[in-house]
């Protein structure tokens, strides 16, 4: 067992202790099932976006494949950390590089397109 398992049996053993991992455990999935799923709904938006583009030359949607890019690049990377049970850093990494992203794009595209609406 690695000391992450051996913390956590630990911990487990404690009576007081025992809510408290539970409710990190859950915490930690859940933030791992939310950046997963993101992460795939991004790269599908991506993926169509960018057909779009190609679809329709003058419409201004291929503009939008980099922060999809970015922020696949972010998700699959904060997904890494997680899995590595590396939970803190990888929220980190997710929040930080998508606000990044996001910020880059609205600075690129500029206020008046709709796509600072990402923030949301």
């Amino acid at each position: 067992m690695d000391n992450l398992a051996l913390e956590r049996q630990r911990r487990d053993q404690i009576p007081g202790i025992v809510g408290e991992a539970e409710d990190q455990r859950q915490r930690e999935h859940l933030l791992t099932r939310l950046i997963l799923g993101q992460t795939i709904a991004v790269a599908l938006i991506t993926l169509m976006t960018a057909s779009g583009g190609l679809l329709i030359p003058g419409s201004g949607l291929a503009s939008l494949l980099p922060l999809g890019i970015i922020a696949v690049i972010v998700g699959l990377v904060s997904y890494g950390l997680l899995r590595q049970h590396r939970f803190l850093l990888g929220g980190y990494v997710f929040l930080i590089g998508t606000s990044i992203a996001i910020t880059a794009n609205v600075f690129v595209r500029g206020y008046l397109d709709a796509s600072a609406i990402y923030y949301l």
